[in-house]
C-alpha cells in the first residue's frame, strides 16, 4: 500500500521515503481532505523557518517544511483522480497561498 509522508521527519528522511516508494506504491500526503502523491522532489538547503507540512512558493518553486528545520522542493505530484503534473501546475490550480499546509495523520 501507499506510504503516508510524515512531515515531522527530516527532509532527508522524507526524500528517501519518496524515492523508495516511487513509482509504486507512492508516497502521499493529505491536501484539502484528499490524498496527493508526491512523485518527485529534491532536498533544499538554507530554508529553516518553515513548520513541518507548511507550503511556501519561492521563486515559483513549491517548498515544503520538514522536521529538524529542513525543507524539500516538490517537482511532480499526482493529485487524487488526476495524472502526474508539475508541482507548479498543481500549485496554480490549487490557488496556494502563504500558510497552506499538508496534513499528516500521524501528527
Amino acid at each position: 500500500s501507499e506510504v503516508e509522508i510524515d512531515w515531522n521527519q527530516s527532509a532527508e528522511k522524507v526524500q528517501r521515503n519518496i524515492r523508495a516508494f516511487t513509482p509504486e506504491p507512492g508516497a502521499w500526503t493529505s491536501w484539502r481532505d484528499a490524498p496527493i502523491i508526491i512523485a518527485k522532489s529534491a532536498l533544499i538547503a538554507d530554508i529553516s523557518d518553515l513548520k513541518p507540512g507548511s507550503i511556501r512558493l519561492i521563486d515559483g518553486n513549491v517548498v515544503i517544511g520538514c522536521g529538524e528545520e529542513s525543507a524539500i522542493r516538490l517537482d511532480e505530484v499526482r493529485p487524487s483522480g488526476k495524472n502526474t503534473m508539475t508541482a507548479q501546475a498543481w500549485a496554480r490550480g490549487a490557488r496556494l497561498h502563504e500558510g497552506n499546509c499538508f496534513v499528516s495523520s500521524n501528527g
